[in-house]
C-alpha cells in the first residue's frame, strides 16, 4: 500500500509560529531550513521534513530527530540504513505532498492554472503536446502531463540530468504506471514501477494545519 499525505499549511504567517516543531527534525534538516530566505519556503521545508522523518521514524522505530539522510549522485535523498523505505515529496502553493512505499516512488503536486502552451511545445513530446491541444480543458491536461513528468523524474532520482523532452508519459509503457487525480485546485500524480496504481493500493490522507 502506497502511503500518501497531502498537508495544507498556512504559509501566510511568520515562520516563528512553527518553531516548536524544529525539535522533531535532525540537524541536517534544520540547516537546510535555515538557508531559505523567505518564511514561506522555511515553512514548506519544515513540514516536508516532518512528513519524511515522522513516517520513517514510525517504520524504523527510531526518533525522528535521529534520522540520517544520504544522497545519490543527483542529490536524491534516502534514509541511511533503511533501504526498504522509499519516499518522495513535492510542494506547490500551500500544499506539501508526500508518498512512501517499499519500492521507489515519485510524486508531484501542482496548482492548476492556464495551460502553458509554449512550455509544452518546447519541453514535451509531440504526443504530449497534441494531447494538451486536443483536450477539452487544456489547463488540466497540461498539469496532468507536467505532474506526471515530475513524478517520473523523482522516481528515477536523476534530477535535471533527465530532460523532460526525453520521455513520453502518454506512452503505454509508462502511462499504466501513473496515478493522477485532481484534488481541489491541485493536480496530483504518482509513479510506481511495481504496481498498477489505483484507489485499491493508494491511501491518501488529507491534512490541514
Amino acid at each position: 500500500m502506497i502511503n500518501v499525505k497531502l498537508l495544507f499549511v498556512d504559509t501566510s504567517c511568520e515562520f516563528s509560529r512553527y518553531k516548536k516543531y524544529l525539535s522533531f527534525l535532525p540537524n541536517e534538516r534544520l540547516e537546510k531550513i535555515s538557508r531559505f530566505r523567505f518564511d514561506k519556503d522555511k515553512i514548506l521545508s519544515l513540514f516536508s521534513g516532518l512528513l519524511i522523518c515522522t513516517e520513517a521514524s514510525k517504520q524504523a522505530g527510531i526518533k525522528s530527530n535521529e534520522i540520517q539522510f544520504e544522497y545519490n549522485e543527483h542529490e536524491k535523498p534516502s534514509i541511511k540504513n533503511f533501504s526498504e523505505f522509499h519516499f518522495s515529496v513535492s510542494h506547490s502553493g500551500n500544499c506539501v505532498a508526500f508518498a512512501s512505499d517499499t519500492s521507489p516512488i515519485g510524486i508531484d503536486a501542482e496548482i492548476i492554472s492556464d495551460a502553458r502552451i509554449e512550455i509544452a511545445k518546447r519541453f514535451f513530446s509531440e504526443n504530449e503536446y497534441k494531447y494538451i491541444l486536443e483536450s477539452e480543458s487544456q489547463g488540466n491536461a497540461f498539469y496532468e502531463i507536467w505532474t506526471k513528468k515530475e513524478a517520473y523524474v523523482k522516481f528515477l532520482g536523476t534530477g535535471l540530468s533527465t530532460p523532460l523532452s526525453s520521455f513520453d508519459v502518454t506512452n503505454k509503457n509508462l502511462s499504466s504506471k501513473f496515478y493522477t487525480k485532481q484534488i481541489s485546485e491541485y493536480m496530483l500524480s504518482i509513479f510506481s514501477e511495481n504496481q498498477n496504481l489505483s484507489e485499491n493500493n493508494i491511501k491518501i490522507e488529507i491534512l490541514n494545519y
